[in-house]
């Protein structure tokens, strides 16, 4: 079932919404990720190049707020808006001449913070390392 919110959009309420998409050619815009009305998506990149390029979904007024997990392991790639949009990724105009170097073994947590603006946070993977207490 479906609810309104903001502007009228419908916003889904399925959790665990993933999406699969392998980055493509520099310039070219095709692996751009499904403009789904949900809160929260998880999409695992594959990626064989550095110059391969992944396309946020169009930033829309109804969908504010809205946060898009890319997960991405063996390889690198460029993440852009799309082609002649005026969308920004952490306010740089990201439709190509400009886009954002996603390392290898990172998650990237991309949130649109308004109609035209996303915000990238960039999280590298680590080590857990367990701490015995201290029986001070």
């Amino acid at each position: 079932m479906a609810s309104n919110i903001g502007h009228g959009d419908k916003v889904l309420p399925e959790l665990g919404v993933t999406e699969n998409i392998t980055a493509d050619t520099n310039g070219e815009f095709d692996s751009q990720i499904a403009q789904d009305a949900v809160f929260c998506k998880v999409v695992v990149v594959t990626s064989s190049a550095a110059t391969k390029y992944v396309v946020l979904p169009k930033a829309k007024a109804g969908l504010i707020g809205r946060i898009i997990y890319l997960i991405v392991t063996t390889n690198v790639y460029e993440l852009v808006t799309p082609s002649a949009s005026g969308d920004t990724i952490n306010q740089v105009d990201g439709d190509g001449t400009n886009h954002l170097d996603v390392a290898a073994d990172t998650t990237l947590r991309c949130t649109q913070v308004s109609a035209t603006a996303w915000l990238a946070e960039q999280i590298a993977a680590t080590a857990i390392t367990v701490v015995a207490p201290d029986n001070d």
